[in-house]
């Protein structure tokens, strides 16, 4: 079976408004109907769709989106997904303190035999992941 090979994504910039802390542009990706909003949040871009189809209602939903995040990071929260390595990190911690009661002493010391190379490795994705 042949594979297709991957198109490239076309991006039609729209609207772009500076707010007071970043620019959110509104787009409309691979010449959809709905709208979908860009802006630089946390160190990181966001896009997300906004689920209108005017420019003026998907501004207004998008400058109501973009405070809503704000209101979010303020309150403490993450908007992007976490690193490879701090999962690997939490789950050597969780292995370490509760799996050990859960599992045989012979498990328990080949995991912790294994570490090393497991070290190495999330050395590896952690240089990867930035």
């Amino acid at each position: 079976m042949e594979t297709r090979p991957r198109c490239q994504q076309r991006t039609e910039k729209s609207v772009r408004r500076s707010t007071w802390a970043s620019a959110v542009t509104i787009e409309r990706r691979n010449g959809s109907l709905v709208l979908s909003v860009r802006a630089y949040i946390q160190g990181r871009h966001k896009v997300w769709s906004n689920g209108k189809t005017d420019e003026k209602a998907a501004r207004r939903k998008a400058t109501e989106d973009f405070f809503k995040l704000h209101r979010r990071i303020a309150q403490g929260g993450h908007l992007h997904g976490h690193l490879l390595s701090e999962a690997v990190e939490k789950f050597l911690d969780y292995a370490d303190t509760r799996l050990t009661r859960e599992l045989s002493s012979r498990r328990v010391r080949n995991i912790l035999e294994k570490s090393p190379a497991r070290k190495s490795a999330l050395e590896t994705y952690a240089d990867a992941d930035g």
